[in-house]
């Protein structure tokens, strides 16, 4: 673990705030409004902030509004964990392109069985969204990201990477089975923050 004043969250924090100003139309401090921990597992980090968006909204705000085409093999609304949430969320992630090494390979249903939180699509399009906001690239230009507990009805699980083209140039949410693993696709560990009472 990094003592967080040796990570780089003092240039990420006013980074999201100013995100979720122009982008989403929202203005926060999340100093005030979380309980921002004292270290982080990692040394370079990306925030996934939400006020309370559904899966539609994030996708529409966090990336339309900075013109990404967005491709979808099935409504982002039709996962499981689609609605908004009833109160502010915040997760902290690895900021890295990849998902984490000891992720890779595995298929949904054994990174739900490790119990540990990941990513759901939502914090994904709001990270993803952040991160070209910050810093003009992408996540995942190679590699898929499983989102192991947004589940179609049939089972199916979703997932999200960066299409490079030529055919489609943008971010692609398709599914897949959940008994099912390849080398590039993993997850991402989601810290989540808790809200000050």
């Amino acid at each position: 673990a990094f003592d967080a004043k040796d990570t780089n969250l003092d240039e990420i924090i006013p980074m999201t705030e100013h995100f979720a100003k122009k982008i989403l139309g929202v203005t926060v401090n999340l100093c005030k409004e979380f309980a921002l921990p004292a270290k982080l597992p990692w040394k370079n980090v990306l925030l996934a902030f939400d006020h309370g968006l559904n899966n539609r909204q994030a996708v529409e705000k966090s990336l339309g509004e900075q013109k990404f085409k967005v491709y979808e093999e099935s409504n982002v609304m039709e996962y499981a964990r689609s609605e908004a949430s009833s109160k502010p969320t915040l997760h902290i992630i690895e900021n890295s392109i990849r998902p984490r090494g000891d992720t890779m390979g595995k298929s949904p249903d054994q990174l739900n069985a490790d119990s540990r939180p990941y990513l759901e699509l939502r914090g994904y399009a709001l990270a993803f969204g952040l991160r070209y906001f910050a810093s003009k690239d992408y996540l995942d230009p190679e590699t898929w990201t499983w989102f192991p507990t947004n589940r179609l009805p049939g089972g199916e699980v979703a997932c999200g990477f960066w299409g490079p083209g030529p055919g489609f140039r943008g971010v692609r949410f398709c599914w897949s089975g959940p008994g099912g693993s390849l080398p590039d696709v993993g997850a991402r560990l989601a810290m989540p923050v808790s809200l000050k009472t």
